[in-house]
């Protein structure tokens, strides 16, 4: 009877040190290259972008971690988030947002950019035209934005005059007509330079970016106290681990809007005629 109370024992004991942490995931649930590939509720097998990439690298580097993905809108991962029905979600930093999401914090209670998941900048981006107008500080420069963006609060209203759109596409046409200046792109993953953004073989990106932004994984107050551990070391994990060249694999694989189009058919001269 002891030997077999001891053997009962032993295998609770080591099913306890072998089990592992899961963490479910909620992320969206539209397609985002290169973060989020696909649409819906469906996590892709292969090639389902590259967050959810990095996050299974992290499973292999960070040992008793298994993630598992839910698709939701945007909206219902924060509820789900808030109700500790999903236990992370990859988000950039908002002061407000503390109340229900543990970030990965410094001394002083900023947020460890060097352990983000993603390292964006954003660029003006334009033809020539553009180039030549900051060059020449030519100003006011006309850029059009999808309404939204917050990059947009990033230049000066006296040097830039903002038309806002629906959506990224009407500004690209814009910029494409000639009806404006530029508008803004994915120009740097990581400190890498990179030309993310529709119509990349005809429009330049004027460097450096106006912005940089960064996504971070985070979790819920709830699993962040059951599990400090595991999130300590997968925020360490992220940084030390180089991820630039993941989310340059997929972009370099992205067709984008523009892409087939031939250049010389675009208008080489544009008139700026809505903002004079």
């Amino acid at each position: 009877m002891r030997f077999i109370l001891f053997s009962l024992l032993f295998l609770f004991v080591s099913h306890q040190a072998n089990a592992k942490v899961s963490v479910r995931l909620c992320y969206e649930d539209k397609h985002i290259p290169p973060f989020f590939l696909g649409n819906g509720l469906d996590v892709p097998r292969e090639n389902p972008g590259a967050t959810i990439e990095i996050l299974r690298l992290l499973e292999t580097r960070v040992g008793g971690v298994q993630f598992e993905f839910v698709r939701k809108p945007w909206q219902r991962c924060l509820y789900e988030i808030k109700r500790n029905r999903v236990d992370a979600v990859i988000a950039s930093y908002r002061p407000a947002r503390e109340s229900f999401l543990s970030y990965p914090l410094n001394e002083d209670g900023s947020p460890n950019t060097l352990s983000s998941i993603s390292r964006l900048g954003t660029c003006l981006v334009g033809m020539t035209q553009l180039k030549t107008a900051m060059s020449t500080q030519h100003y006011p420069i006309n850029l059009a934005v999808p309404r939204g963006y917050s990059v947009a609060d990033s230049v000066g209203s006296d040097k830039y005059t903002i038309l806002n759109t629906d959506s990224q596409s009407d500004a690209f046409e814009l910029v494409l007509k000639g009806k404006v200046h530029g508008t803004f792109g994915l120009c740097q993953v990581d400190g890498k330079a990179v030309s993310a953004f529709p119509y990349r073989r005809q429009l330049e990106a004027v460097y450096p970016p106006l912005d940089i932004s960064f996504g971070y994984l985070t979790f819920s107050k709830q699993f962040r106290e059951q599990h400090s551990d595991t999130a300590l070391a997968l925020w360490s994990s992220l940084s030390t681990t180089e991820l630039h060249h993941i989310y340059i694999a997929y972009i370099n694989r992205q067709s984008y809007p523009g892409d087939a189009q031939d250049s010389s058919k675009l208008p080489s001269r544009p008139l700026w005629h809505v903002f004079e």
